[in-house]
Order: structure tokens, then sequence, then C-alpha cells
């Protein structure tokens, strides 16, 4: 489908506003980038503000659903979270989602003591890590019992063929590829029951308002798996401060030698989210593939373990 114009999604914005707002609109402006799947406005109404999100030329709307299906077990749980207050289509091909806005700053721009907001994060993280969950990954939510696979990220690895796009760009050669592989399989004997894991807790999903408290938003990755590795694991990911990382693990009350005793399953883990990101940039966004080389490198160092 073609590319919509800004004027195209700011009347499309509208039409979602309006439809998922029962008061008056007083004003729609693009807003700070919600995702890297999204386009976000900001919504000024009678009765509050509110944050738009919108997947144009997608008629799925089951993201945004999971999405506030993991937010609203969260925030009953006592985690601060944005309460989404609706969904749907516009014109049956254009996905939103409405979500209340809170005032503050992104944990990328917060000017005060990072640590202290990893702190608040690893005490929330755990929170959402004690919701039990029906299914794995994606299928967290849905009433049914479900098997551990990992087939979903062998798939995504491909061949270890030159024709693979993730070997041909260099994220992997064919032996750092199989390797991974390797690793990744060894999670099919892991024994757990799945828990609620938000699995991209980073400073651009946190927002902190005026008396520094930290509230997380963007559930688009939410998973149900092993906790609480899993979402330590996606921490240290994109944390480059191992200050950061042992803050998180502080607030959520882990002990000191969690990082190492279980280094192979964080490792397998970090593999994972690592090649499910890098073969979507190399199959969907060409505009992000200068971030390639960071992800091969951190790839081959998890290797080296």
């Amino acid at each position: 489908m073609e590319e919509l114009s800004p004027a195209q999604g700011m009347e499309l914005a509208r039409l979602a506003a309006e439809e998922g707002l029962d008061h008056k609109i007083t004003s729609i402006s693009p807003a700070v980038k919600q995702g890297n799947a999204n386009t976000a406005y900001k919504v000024c109404a009678s009765k509050g503000k509110y944050i738009l999100r919108m997947q144009f030329n997608s008629s799925d709307v089951y993201p945004y659903k999971r999405e506030k299906t993991a937010s609203d077990l969260a925030r009953k749980a006592g985690v601060p979270t944005p309460e989404i207050v609706a969904l749907g289509l516009i014109e049956n091909s254009h996905a939103y989602q409405l979500q209340i806005e809170v005032d503050g700053v992104r944990g990328t721009e917060y000017k005060g003591d990072i640590a202290k907001l990893w702190k608040q994060v690893g005490s929330a993280a755990k929170v959402i890590n004690s919701i039990p969950v029906y299914g794995y990954l994606y299928d967290f939510d849905k009433d049914v019992e479900s098997t551990w696979s990992v087939k979903r990220y062998i798939e995504v690895l491909g061949s270890d063929k030159p024709t693979n796009p993730l070997i041909s760009k260099k994220v992997f050669t064919s032996e750092t590829l199989l390797k991974t592989k390797e690793s990744i399989e060894a999670m099919a004997t892991w024994d757990f029951e799945p828990m609620l894991s938000h699995s991209d807790l980073s400073p651009g999903n946190f927002i902190i308002d005026d008396n520094n408290k930290v509230h997380i938003i963007d559930w688009g990755t939410v998973l149900g798996h092993i906790a609480p590795h899993q979402e330590v694991a996606q921490v240290m990911c994109y944390e480059q401060d191992s200050k950061n990382i042992d803050a998180f693990c502080e607030g959520y009350g882990l002990k000191s030698n969690f990082l190492k005793e279980n280094a192979e399953m964080l490792n397998a883990l970090q593999l994972a989210r690592l090649s499910v990101t890098s073969a979507w940039i190399c199959l969907r966004k060409p505009d992000m593939e200068e971030q390639i080389p960071w992800y091969r490198r951190k790839i081959e160092s998890l290797l080296l373990f």
C-alpha cells in the first residue's frame, strides 16, 4: 500500500480520536515517537490529554489488544503505567490505540541519577514478573495450554547459506549463526512456568513524573516467558552501564551472584532477542542498517562466553 502523507495521517488520527473518545477533541499534533512500529500523536480533549498510537495500513489490532491486557494486569498489581482507554480500526485498515498521557520526561532525557530510576524499574519488574500468564511468547493472553518452543527464533535465523540476508548483510557469519542456533536451541530444555514479561525495559520506555516516579510505557514486546531471566536479559541487551544493570537487579531483589550463576541462560535470551531484532532490520528497516555493526559485535561477544 502507498505511504500516507502527513496530512492523510493527521486526518486518520482525527477520526481515531473521535471514535475512541466520548468528549470534545481540542487539538491533535505529532508526538514523540512511540517505538519503531507506531506513529504517535498527542491528543488534547475536554477531559484530558492522550497519546494516540497508530499502525497505518495494518488491520491487525491484536498487538494493541495484547498491550492493553498486559498493562491492565500490571497496573492492577500496582505498576505505574498509563491506562489504555480505547483501541480499534479506522476504515478497516489502520489500527489505533489511545492511552492517557503521563506528564513527565522520557528516561532518555532525564538529568538526575539514572541508577535510582533503574532501581525503581527493577522493583516494578519484580511485580510484573509475579503475574502468571497462560501461554508462551506472544500468545501469553490466550486461555489455552501451549508448549514451549524455540522454532520461532530458529525460523527467524534462517539458513547458514550466503543468500541469507543476516549473513549477506554481515550480522552473522555462517559459523556465528550456527553457534547462535545451538545456544537458542538449548532453551527448549528449560522447565518453567510463563510469567508476564515487559521485555523492553529501557530508558525510552520510562516516563518520570514531577515526583521522580517512573511510569512504564510501550508494552509492544510483552511476552509470557521465564522470570526473572527474560526481563534481566533484555535489560542487559541494550544497557551499556553495568552500574545501571546492578541497580536494576538490586531493585528487583536479586542476589549479587545472579548474573554470574545464570550467564548461559541470560546469553541465550539475549541472542534470541538480538536475532529477531537484527532480522527485522535486515528485512524491513533499511534505514536502520547502520546499527548492524553494533549487533554483530554484541552477538560475537556473547558467543565468546
